[in-house]
């Protein structure tokens, strides 16, 4: 589990339109194996241990969620096929507000394994839509930073809606 806070490369060099990423896990050691598990093969008892040492994680640094937690929205079409939304089931278990109705994701791009950086953040502009007068501040749960073009996609919209502050959480980051 990530230990102290840290800046990534990328992030320095082209900072990213939220304000801070909180990650527990890189994206390897067993970690990506449960997160595989949770997300392609409905394992919920995988994603539900990965969520709760997240948020033990989280109290013991004394890191409280700011704003109320807003999934990673999936297409209807992707949300039919998987049956759930894995970023929403880790803000449900994290606990605390959540409006997983705030944004919804209005264009069924393709799936972003394997792509580019620059090809994710083409298929994912103007993918994002809000439901509603958001909050000034927010806190976006997903299970995996990789590129980090969903996020960065969704932060864009979220700010356009006049929110003042965005956050992250993460499971894992890719790297």
């Amino acid at each position: 589990m990530a230990s102290g806070a840290s800046e990534c490369t990328g992030c320095l060099a082209d900072p990213p339109p939220f304000h801070r990423a909180r990650v527990l896990w890189t994206y390897g050691e067993g970690v990506d194996e449960l997160i595989r598990s949770f997300k392609l093969h409905e394992n919920l008892a995988a994603g539900r241990l990965l969520t709760e040492l997240a948020a033990e994680s989280l109290r013991e640094r004394h890191a409280p969620c700011h704003g109320p937690l807003v999934p990673m929205p999936l297409h209807p079409a992707r949300y039919r096929a998987r049956g759930f939304n894995q970023s929403a089931l880790i803000a449900r278990w994290l606990g605390g507000p959540m409006k997983a109705s705030l944004i919804r994701r209005h264009r069924n791009t393709p799936p972003q394994r394997g792509r580019s950086a620059a090809d994710r953040r083409v298929a994912l502009h103007n993918a994002f839509q809000l439901q509603q007068p958001p909050p000034r501040v927010v806190t976006l749960v997903d299970d995996v930073i990789t590129t980090g073009a969903s996020l960065a996609a969704v932060a864009d919209c979220l700010r356009q809606g006049g929110v003042e502050r965005i956050e992250v959480i993460a499971l894992a980051r890719a790297i």
